[in-house]
Formats: C-alpha cells, structure tokens, sequence
C-alpha cells in the first residue's frame, strides 16, 4: 500500500509516479506570484545618448564607432568588457587594450557602482558613465 503523503503525476510516456510533499510545494511554487528580485537595468551614458545595457558588451574600435560615429585610433578592436558578475553586480575588464580608467584611476577589471566614469585608450577619448535604473 502507497503512504497517503504521496501524490501522483504523470509522466511523459504517461506512467504514473509518486511526488512527495516537497515535489509538490515545488510544483506549486512555479505558480507563485513571487519573482526572485531582479537585478537593476543599467545604461551607458555617452553624452547625452543612453544605451541600454542587458547583456555583456565590448567596446573597442569597431563598436565605439556605431555607437557614436567617431573613430578613436588608440583604441583595441575588443579594448573592453562590461558584463554582469554572477552576483547581479555590473563589472568591466580590460581584455586586449592597455589603457583603463574608472573614476580616474587606472584599472585593469573594476566592480561599476552607479555614476562610475570609465575612459578608454591613452588619450581617454572613450568616456561614458554607467548608470544604474531602479
């Protein structure tokens, strides 16, 4: 005889099988109404142009260039990366450039608070200010 704190699901081929009670508080927590906290949106701000920032981002040459339509000769073709940290915070590290500054200091990889300045290349031409959106 089966415990009675067993319940039954059903499988894909459509056999039955037992779920026990901490099965199914997992099951009806996909029902839940509440959401593990997101962590904020971010922006870069270049000018008075704001790009949003949902995934990892390299800046160098090549992209510096979409974004704003000026070329930065000093700068490499991946200079550097902003991405997010597996504990939600924002970073950016150097990957083939040799010139970084955060808040004007000089950096090789850096946790972003919200309203850091980071500039990019020798002549620091490549400047932007990361934002957090709450």
């Amino acid at each position: 005889m089966i415990a009675s704190s067993l319940l039954w699901g059903v499988m894909d081929a459509g056999a039955l099988v037992p779920i026990g009670v901490g099965g199914l508080v997992g099951l009806l927590g996909l029902f839940s109404r509440r959401r593990s906290p997101r962590p904020p949106a971010a922006q870069l701000v270049i000018g008075n142009k704001r790009f949003p920032l949902s995934e990892p981002l390299r800046l160098g040459r090549a992209s510096w260039y979409r974004l704003t339509g000026k070329s930065v000769p000093d700068l490499a073709e991946d200079h550097a990366e902003i991405f997010r940290a597996p504990d939600g915070a924002w970073e950016v590290r150097l990957v083939e450039g040799e010139h970084m500054f955060v808040d004007g200091r000089r950096s090789r990889h850096n946790r972003l608070r919200s309203g850091a300045t980071v500039a990019l290349g020798k002549s620091q031409q490549v400047v932007f200010q990361f934002v957090l959106q709450n």
